[in-house]
């Protein structure tokens, strides 16, 4: 089934579209995030959201499936920010005026949804090696990630800990040389400078 297709189905309200576009999503969204726990509601959640927006206001018909994955991608990047205590904000928001721009609290970064996929095999990859790690570094490298995830400062972060900026850098840079003891990890960053 072509996505114009699709879309009309959707908009006409037709049972087998519907079904289509879910099974559409689960395979996605199965080979994106093999591991992910809730595969059916995700796929679930984002029909809801074009049911609730409404497929009427889709204005490039050929473009419908890849809006589903979008959406799929940033309900999967919602959840994954809220794992690690982040909020979900919107991409977007309005303006006193009403006009829609980038949301400026949200790093750039996030707007790559492709990229941002490529952070949950990072992050599962990670938890496991910080497994095999004692709790001081583990908690230490948690924090640490966690802030550079968010664009935060060494410094900063210091600051947030309350201690000697000069000491949690030595402390990272210690601990972070014992997780490159990892083969796991070692591999994954031997692949990204490749």
């Amino acid at each position: 089934m072509t996505s114009e297709e699709l879309l009309k189905g959707c908009r006409n309200n037709d049972q087998e579209a519907w079904t289509y576009a879910y099974n559409y999503l689960i395979r996605f969204i199965q080979k994106k995030y093999p591991s992910h726990p809730r595969i059916k509601d995700l796929a679930h959640d984002t029909l809801l959201y074009f049911i609730e927006k409404g497929v009427h206001e889709v204005k490039n018909p050929g473009a419908f499936m890849k809006l589903l994955r979008l959406k799929a991608a940033g309900l999967f990047i919602d959840g994954w920010r809220l794992e690690f205590g982040r909020l979900p904000e919107p991409l977007e928001i309005q303006d006193n005026e009403g006009d829609t721009r980038p949301n400026p609290s949200i790093p750039h970064s996030c707007f790559d949804p492709e990229k941002a996929l490529l952070f949950k095999e990072t992050v599962s990859l990670l938890r496991k090696a910080l497994l095999t790690m004692g709790q001081k570094c583990r908690e230490v490298l948690r924090r640490y990630f966690s802030a550079r995830l968010r664009e935060m400062k060494v410094k900063d972060l210091a600051k947030d800990m309350g201690v000697e900026y000069s000491a949690l850098r030595t402390e990272i840079h210690r601990c972070h040389d014992k997780l490159r003891q990892n083969d796991a990890y070692r591999e994954m960053l031997e692949g990204w400078e490749r």
